[in-house]
């Protein structure tokens, strides 16, 4: 799996562009003619191919996959709320015959492993509400920026403004910055871990400013006690002398 992560941008991405397989060979013949100009034209082959092994067929994946998630969770609640409902008549039943026969039964009112299902299902209800909620940011992220690459690509009559460009991509880049925030909000380990490391960068930050400024303090006082050079008393033979 990590091998594969590595190995699917160096495919996407290096071996194409280093051996000039990304572009056009009318926009090799403007490179070499414009050495100092940095423009990045893709044909559209390669278009097609790196927008989906980069985001189509990843985000169908997703898709897919947290949809069966979604499915699991509802079938599992159902069953369990089934589950608890049949105990509570059994329970019920139970208590009644046990009136019956004058306490000769005694049913045990405490359900553990109820609540230890319940529990479970509560957490990974959140855990695939954090699933679903990570990948909505994810494609309404990236979902403008492979659309416009697309558009940009197979379209050559298209012109669009090079504000429009920086958007697309600053849209996407942000999804590395809502990520984060995500994870603080909805997971307290996360949340706990990133209060404590930046309450340990902010106390590691004081402590430095203050180490600083006794050490200035400390060479004010050194070069002052320099400048400070006692002047010698002349002694009484020589104001004689004089």
């Amino acid at each position: 799996m990590l091998a594969a992560t590595w190995l699917s941008p160096v495919t996407i991405s290096y071996a194409p562009i280093f051996m000039g397989w990304y572009t056009t060979e009318e926009h090799i013949a403007y490179r070499l003619k414009n050495e100092r100009r940095c423009e990045f034209v893709v044909n559209k082959p390669y278009a097609v191919i790196s927008s989906s092994i980069s985001f189509w067929i990843p985000c169908t994946i997703m898709i897919f996959t947290y949809l069966a998630i979604f499915k699991e969770a509802n079938r599992q609640e159902k069953a369990l709320h089934a589950r608890a409902g049949n105990a509570m008549l059994m329970h019920r039943h139970s208590r009644e015959v046990a009136a019956d026969k004058n306490g000769a039964l005694h049913i045990n009112a405490n359900t553990p492993t109820k609540d230890r299902n319940i529990l479970k299902m509560k957490r990974e209800h959140k855990a695939a509400r954090t699933l679903g909620i990570i990948m909505g940011a994810f494609i309404l992220c990236w979902l403008p920026f492979f659309l416009f690459y697309l558009s940009t690509s197979l379209c050559n009559s298209c012109v669009y403004p090079d504000l429009l460009t920086v958007i697309m991509f600053w849209t996407g880049y942000f999804n590395s910055a809502l990520n984060p925030i995500i994870y603080a909000y909805f997971n307290r380990d996360f949340r706990n871990a990133f209060k404590n490391t930046l309450a340990c960068a902010f106390c590691s930050f004081c402590k430095r400013n203050a180490s600083d400024l006794d050490a200035l303090e400390r060479l004010d006082r050194r070069g002052s006690a320099q400048l400070r050079v006692p002047i010698p008393s002349r002694r009484a033979s020589d104001l004689a002398s004089l």
